[in-house]
């Protein structure tokens, strides 16, 4: 999977440029969606002309001939009229951009997090990274429109007023001038308190996604404890903390807006106080002073306009920050340019092995060393925390050594597109991780067209085909979120037909057994017994009565190979392994 233009070009500092970037901006574009805007918006541009020349036609009717009033009347309500047609063109056309921006934005951010590493989720939450794909996307795409919507809009608003100022009375700019400087303080005025308060928001309602989404999960678990009142209790705190620092933003806005108000409002005032000045001296006509107090409205209503965006503006520049931590996220699993595979033997080899968690001061593996051939069944054991997972996450590449080398085949993985290898890699995990679909799109999961026999034998071997037969329509009966239908032993037994459909050459069984009562391990050992033959296979355990069919066992502990041999072999030493066994006897 390779990395887009977008994402590869994405830079959260410079937020207004990724903007441009994503709604794909070019001065093609850019003149295109500007002529139109005039076009659309010249009711607004005209009515202070017209409103002039009515207030000239009342006040000396002998220089304003019937036709020629009743060709500029036709004239402004032809004008207004278009703006039906141009305005739902213009909407139709920046709704696509905007929707295409979005588009671009969510695959930018599904295709990241499928390359970024399990270092980056370890230091994630799901309910995180579901905010930025829907709410800051949301907000970037508020952003997109408030650029086509109002930010063009104004400016040519703003054109156009200066352009009449320079053609009628050039003296009026500089009461025009004074908004400038007047909105450059409010913004600077309230920016960083914006910027901070908006991260605040942000970060918030980013944790209470993450503390729904677990407390929908812990539901059972809560129920059964009868600890309602007290994950409400949490809820109402964290709900309480997002009502807190909306307040805060929202008062903060509340005295922008209302500094804008006032600023735009005196402008007003002082046209008039000016104009009435100008008019009783005879320097100017009162359609002149309607005529400026008419371009004032339309420049105040662009600055105001701008200025009432602030608030937006800065929302949608920190949900561009804020997907940027994705965007930009360094911690990706790099396969472009390397070695694919179209198979692999399974000969695995651990040569001076060692890795450490970020912030942890002992390493989770130490100076590991072992040759496994294709073929062989080999155990992992020994208490939690010994480096057994961990080491099984190195052999597929989810994390990479910091010392030594894993060797496929002979080859490197950090060499190997290890995409390519896992698709001849199966992985059956304690918790089986099923979606809510059918349950032939839970064993089918990423194929496509198989054939049916072929399906039904992953389900044979699997030991479920009498379960299949008990679903009310059949293969085609959907699960539930997480197979919530299906009991442990039975969901288990749907992660070993997907990975037997695969037909994978090394198998990694991780604690496969260990949540199950005695009648389903059974059923599901048999199952892996199936799987297994002829395949090289990892088993990662606590309970050895899982391991009976392992060539070799591995002993470990605090990230070492602390004995390894076959389980009579490590049996007569009476070491470790003895003890375990005899503890669990």
């Amino acid at each position: 999977m390779t990395q887009t233009y977008y994402d590869r070009k994405y830079d959260s500092k410079t937020p207004f440029r990724t903007l441009q970037m994503f709604l794909n901006v070019t001065w093609q574009r850019t003149v295109g969606i500007m002529l139109l805007n005039i076009i659309k918006a010249a009711p607004l541009w005209v009515a202070p002309l017209y409103l002039e020349f009515v207030l000239g036609a009342a006040r000396v009717p002998e220089e304003y001939p019937p036709h020629a009033i009743l060709w500029a009347s036709i004239a402004y309500v032809v004008i207004m009229l278009q703006n039906v047609i141009t305005h739902t063109w213009y909407a139709v056309i920046t709704s696509k951009f905007i929707r295409s921006m979005e588009r671009r934005l969510r695959d930018a951010l599904v295709r990241r997090l499928q390359q970024l590493s399990l270092a980056f989720y370890s230091n994630s939450e799901s309910g995180r990274l579901q905010a930025k794909i829907l709410r800051d996307v949301e907000d970037v795409s508020t952003l997109g429109r408030i650029y086509y919507d109002s930010l063009i809009a104004s400016f040519i608003g703003i054109t156009f007023t200066i352009v009449i100022c320079i053609c009628k009375d050039p003296w009026m700019l500089l009461a025009f001038a004074i908004l400038v400087p007047a909105g450059v303080f409010l913004r600077r005025l309230f920016r960083s308190k914006m910027r901070a308060y908006n991260k605040a928001f942000r970060m918030e309602m980013e944790t209470m996604a993450s503390q729904t989404a677990e407390m929908v999960d812990m539901v059972p678990v809560t129920r059964a404890h009868g600890v309602e009142e007290h994950e409400l209790g949490k809820m109402d705190e964290r709900l309480q903390d997002v009502y807190d620092k909306g307040v805060r933003i929202d008062k903060l806005n509340a005295k922008f807006h209302a500094g804008a108000w006032i600023t735009m409002e005196m402008g007003k005032f002082a046209i008039l106080v000016i104009g009435l000045y100008f008019a009783r001296g005879g320097h100017i006509t009162p359609e002149r002073i309607a005529l400026y107090y008419s371009l004032y409205q339309i420049i105040s209503m662009q600055m105001g306009n701008i200025m009432r965006m602030i608030p937006q503006l800065s929302r949608g520049m920190e949900g561009i920050r804020s997907i940027g931590e994705v965007l930009e996220s360094p911690d990706i699993e790099y396969n472009n340019g390397k070695e694919r595979v179209n198979t692999i033997v399974g000969d695995i080899t651990f040569d001076n092995v060692h890795f450490s968690y970020d912030g942890k001061d002992i390493a989770a593996i130490q100076g590991f060393n072992l040759d496994i051939k294709r073929g062989e069944c080999v155990a992992f054991v020994g208490e939690s925390g010994a480096g057994k997972s961990t080491l099984m996450n190195l052999c597929i590449g989810f994390w990479r050594t910091q010392q030594g080398r894993i060797m496929i085949d002979g080859k490197d993985v950090n060499d190997l597109d290890m995409r390519s290898v896992r698709r001849h890699v199966a992985v059956v995990p304690q918790h089986t991780i099923l979606f809510s679909a059918s349950l032939r799109d839970n064993i089918c999961y990423g194929l496509s067209d198989v054939p049916e026999e072929q399906v039904w034998a992953a389900i044979d071997n699997a030991n479920l085909r009498s379960v299949v037969a008990e679903m009310p329509e059949g293969l085609d009966t959907r699960i539930g979120e997480n197979g919530v239908k299906l009991s442990g032993g039975q969901r288990q037994r749907v992660a070993i037909a997907r990975a037997m459909i695969r037909d994978p050459k090394l198998i990694i069984l991780d604690e496969a057994t260990s949540a199950l009562d005695v009648i389903s391990e059974r059923e599901v050992q048999e199952a892996i017994e199936r799987l297994v033959a002829g395949r090289t296979t990892f088993i990662v355990a606590h309970r050895l009565s899982t391991i009976r069919h392992a060539n070799r066992v591995v002993v470990m502990k605090n990230g070492k190979c602390i004995e390894l041999g076959t389980q009579d072999e490590l049996m007569e030493r009476e070491g470790e392994f003895y003890e375990l066994r005899r503890l669990q006897a």
